[in-house]
């Protein structure tokens, strides 16, 4: 058969939104659920089912009520607290960018989805049937949720950023080599490319330096290891690398402003 007409979309983007579901629990609380200036580089989903509990993101106090759904989009700065007792799914995720944040980064608010109870529902429903069909129709359940609380709070994300070749190899050799003992001499080395061009690319395009950069990676995958597993913090200091635990407990607590315990406690729900 001869070809008559084919159009790419591949300046399109169609490929560079990814996403991650690190943990999907079903949570009772009580008053001890209380903690101030959490923040993580995910975003959370909050689906109370009884009782009722508060986050507060800056002067604005929001009361989680069965039935609604709440969206803390990654990088908010929020306090939560329950006063007597909350039952509530939560769902830890990331709608990954092609430079490896989540797309929900910097929204600056908490996004609400009202009387979405069938929804809540039909989405417990699919987690306990737990076949793969059930599977796909409940990320699928996820998608409707974001993107409804996109578009009932008015956020629009804007275009697709699209970053030159060299940029996007560097991403993708950090992504493969991940680890705290990754240097910028190494990805550089790889590429067969000079630090001061990577360094201007990277400044550039991600407003950030190539080593900022992969500190922020780095960083963020301790970060969901901690939150969205049970490894001990010398178990993930070993994975990603570092030197000693003691060296990882320091550098995460200069980032974070807390010790990798105390983040995970605070993190955790």
């Amino acid at each position: 058969y001869g070809l008559l007409f084919m159009q790419s979309y591949e300046a399109f983007n169609l490929f560079d939104i990814e996403l991650n579901i690190f943990t999907v629990k079903y949570a009772v609380l009580d008053k001890s659920w209380k903690n101030d200036n959490v923040c993580s580089s995910f975003t959370r989903i909050y689906m109370p089912v009884k009782g009722e509990g508060f986050i507060r993101v800056g002067k604005q106090e929001i009361r989680l009520l069965p039935g609604n759904i709440y969206i803390i989009p990654a990088s908010l700065r929020f306090s939560y607290k329950c006063e007597d007792c909350l039952e509530k799914l939560f769902i830890h995720m990331s709608l990954k960018k092609q430079d490896g944040y989540d797309a929900l980064s910097n929204i600056g608010k908490c996004l609400i989805l009202r009387e979405k109870g069938e929804l809540v529902e039909r989405i417990f429903g699919l987690l306990n049937e737990a076949s793969i069909q059930s599977l796909i129709e409940f990320k699928a359940a996820l998608f409707q949720v974001l993107m409804e609380g996109l578009s009932q709070n008015g956020v629009n994300l804007g275009k697709a950023t699209s970053y030159p070749g060299l940029v996007m190899r560097a991403i993708s050799y950090i992504d493969r080599h991940l680890s705290a003992s990754l240097s910028i001499r190494q990805v550089c080395s790889s590429l067969y490319t000079s630090r001061s061009t990577l360094h201007k690319l990277f400044r550039e395009h991600l407003n950030m330096s190539l080593g900022r950069y992969i500190d922020d990676r780095i960083l963020a995958e301790c970060e969901r290891y901690l939150v969205n597993t049970d490894m001990s913090i010398k178990e993930i200091s070993d994975k990603l690398q570092f030197c000693d635990q003691f060296y990882f407990s320091r550098k995460f607590s200069k980032r974070y402003g807390f010790s990798p315990s105390a983040y995970r406690k605070m993190n955790n729900i």
